[in-house]
């Protein structure tokens, strides 16, 4: 296996990791609510989870658009985007989208076991940007050098 390769099946992994808790915290969520099968930690009033997953799903939703008006193919973009939305403070806003997602449907049903799933799937988040930044700096040189000067990885002043 040569490193294109490589590169390509560890962002697949990763890419994968984060899809698949995704979908277990949504499942976790209807569990919840159907049935009383994973003991709440602690309760959280359902605006402030379920703002989380509409803000996160914009914010995600948003920067696809930005993404796709751009560059027709997602898979061979022709530039780098770093203007609009969050692009101007973070490389991948996609992926705080994610994470704030995430973090919604996790109070929407508080346990150890989506807690877990959470803590999994910021993890996958981060590895899969860091991928990215990598693959993207080597498709774009001098264009991602100069935007990684004036942007973090996720959270926008932190990290």
């Amino acid at each position: 296996m040569d490193y294109q390769q490589r590169k390509q099946a560890h962002l697949l992994l990763w890419w994968n990791v984060k899809v698949l808790c995704g979908l277990l915290l949504i499942v976790a969520m209807f569990v919840r609510f159907l049935a009383d099968w994973f003991a709440p930690l602690f309760t959280v009033p359902n605006s402030i989870p379920v703002a989380l997953v509409v803000a996160g799903g914009s914010v995600f939703l948003y920067h696809y658009y930005l993404i796709k008006r751009q560059n027709q193919l997602l898979d061979h973009a022709d530039h780098l985007v770093t203007k609009g939305g969050l692009f101007r403070y973070v490389r991948h806003p996609m992926y705080l989208g994610d994470i704030l997602m995430f973090t919604g449907f996790t109070l929407l049903a508080p346990s150890l076991a989506t807690l877990s799933i959470l803590a999994l799937a910021v993890y996958a988040l981060v590895r899969q940007a860091i991928a990215e930044d990598r693959y993207l700096s080597q498709l774009h040189k001098t264009q991602h050098g100069s935007w990684i000067k004036s942007t973090k990885l996720l959270f926008p002043t932190v990290f």
